[in-house]
């Protein structure tokens, strides 16, 4: 059951982080497509390699007792992980998606707003135009998201049963020295991974079909 049990909360929780992401990170792509501002998109790309151990921290510290957000009582929660995680995959999400939406995108809602469509409209036709990159986006963000180990740690604690992750699973068998259920762990994490490639490439396969 434990491993059952730390797969499906991996999925859940790195999902719910990627769909908290979404809320900003797709408006800021548009924001940074639409009025080509380059410098946004390479500030970007340099902190998709923020450490997940800072984020980590500085979340910890903002939550722990006597914390500005201790009221919250989000401190080794799922939803905890879940923020945490949201904040560490911005950067990967907004890089991912506007590097993608730089052809497509801008041709199609320039297009449309040439041929007289109001500005919503021409953004929701370029963006279904654009699906293959949103969803390549979606699933690089997932991918980080699914396998950081410092936020998990950090502010969800590893507890069996509430918080533990397969990242943190494998930490936990590594340091008992149990490296066949730590590699077991770890083949499951990397076949979820590859099942997630395997949905965009369909994605994107669909996609360019219609």
């Amino acid at each position: 059951m434990g491993l059952v049990d730390a797969t499906i909360r991996t999925v859940i929780v790195s999902g719910a982080a990627v769909l908290l992401a979404s809320t900003w990170s797709i408006p800021a792509a548009l924001f940074i497509v639409e009025g080509r501002r380059v410098l946004l998109q390479r500030l970007a790309e340099a902190f998709t390699g923020v450490p997940t151990v800072l984020i980590g921290l500085l979340l910890y510290l903002l939550l722990c007792g006597r914390c500005p957000l201790s009221w919250t009582r989000l401190l080794y929660t799922p939803a905890a992980i879940s923020i945490g995680e949201a904040i560490l995959v911005t950067p990967v999400y907004i890089a991912f998606l506007a590097r993608g939406l730089q052809s497509v995108y801008r041709h199609v809602f320039e297009l449309g707003v040439a041929l007289g469509a109001d500005t919503c409209a021409a953004r929701l036709l370029a963006l279904r135009e654009s699906l293959p990159s949103l969803a390549s986006a979606l699933i690089a963000s997932w991918s980080r998201a699914a396998g950081e180990l410092g936020v998990a740690l950090l502010v969800g604690g590893n507890i069996a049963g509430y918080t533990r992750t397969l990242s943190t699973s494998i930490t936990l068998f590594v340091e008992m020295g149990d490296y066949a259920r730590a590699a077991l762990y770890g083949a499951v994490l990397a076949s979820l991974l590859a099942g997630m490639g395997v949905a965009a490439w369909l994605v994107e396969h669909l996609a360019s079909r219609s």
